[in-house]
């Protein structure tokens, strides 16, 4: 998240170009800046802005902006104050990007914390002006981004961040929602996961003793998270998550997204069976898991500036349901 500016030679698509997918967050826009940092970002950017377009894909309520600049060229600017709730998810934005290899992350240009005279994280990456992919059946874009995925994998094993942590660590804690759901009424659940609710919460936590390794995991894989460059090539942003482990979770996290876009679980599954795979057991397990998180976060009321992330969140549960009864004929 950070400040994103991407630039660019000669522009590739009108400025009033506009993402396919839905908006999640409600974002400032350009004009609302402090003057501090719009003029901050200009000279960083060697030229004045004269056009700005907010842009609505994502899950934080950050700025994230596409510019024209008086020398024609243009920019993608995305970023935070520096007290923000969400300001440390950008802050390791920041931090991690420019240890991402460029063609599977974004070029970076510069980069600033808040306390380098602006208040703001800002970060300045290239300009990708192909827009984010369609992943349903048949667009060219679902090789792309599987291709970039594999990709990803291969560059970032071992991790580039010394410090990188366990998956497991935080994440193993934030993928136990079944067993947080058993704990309380059940009464909203699902009927199919109501009657298999046992085996969802002895399930769950499978997958953990499998996810240890040194590739770096960008975790938080969707469509608005790649950006798609002229040569039809995809480039994966939002590098925010300071995680290592399995080659194999990665790639999984496409699966639930495919499915989403209009795929069968089994067409899903066969899209990136190429790529490092768990044993059956092991993805069933994360297929569980990652359900559990999504069932118990539709739950929550939505962070301010975020007012459709919930919605979002119950619509990735129950794909995620239907895959699970895929996996396990479950009745």
């Amino acid at each position: 998240m950070a400040i994103f500016v991407m630039l660019s030679a000669a522009p590739q698509l009108p400025l009033d170009w506009v993402s396919m997918h839905a908006a999640t967050s409600v974002r400032p826009d350009w004009s609302s800046l402090p003057v501090r940092v719009r003029a901050y970002a200009e000279e960083q950017l060697g030229a004045g802005v004269t056009k700005a377009m907010t842009c609505g894909a994502g899950y934080t309520p950050g700025l994230a902006c596409r510019l024209q600049l008086a020398d024609g060229r243009r920019a993608f600017l995305k970023g935070i104050g520096g007290d923000h709730p969400f300001a440390p998810q950008y802050r390791s934005e920041v931090e991690i990007t420019p240890l991402i290899p460029e063609g599977v992350g974004p070029k970076v240009l510069w980069s600033t914390a808040p306390e380098e005279g602006t208040d703001w994280w800002l970060l300045c990456l290239e300009d990708l002006p192909g827009g984010n992919p369609a992943l349903a059946p048949g667009s060219a874009d679902t090789a792309a981004v599987i291709e970039a995925v594999e990709k990803a994998v291969k560059a970032l094993t071992p991790a580039p961040l010394a410090d990188a942590e366990p998956i497991t660590k935080r994440v193993g804690s934030w993928l136990t929602g079944w067993a947080n759901l058993a704990a309380g009424p059940t009464q909203d659940l699902d009927p199919w996961a109501v009657r298999n609710l046992d085996r969802l919460v002895s399930t769950e936590p499978l997958w953990q003793a499998a996810a240890g390794g040194e590739t770096f995991i960008h975790w938080d894989l969707r469509p608005d998270n790649f950006v798609m460059r002229a040569d039809g090539t995809a480039v994966i942003i939002d590098w925010s998550y300071p995680h290592k482990g399995a080659p194999w979770i990665d790639p999984v996290l496409l699966i639930p997204q495919l499915i989403m876009a209009g795929h069968t679980p089994s067409e899903a599954e066969k899209a990136v069976a190429h790529l490092p795979m768990p044993s059956p057991d092991v993805l069933t397990s994360f297929a569980i898991a990652l359900c559990g998180y999504w069932e118990i976060s539709a739950r929550r009321t939505n962070p301010p500036g975020v007012p459709f992330l919930r919605e979002h969140q119950a619509r990735a549960a129950s794909i995620a349901r239907a895959w699970i009864a895929h996996r396990t004929r479950w009745a």
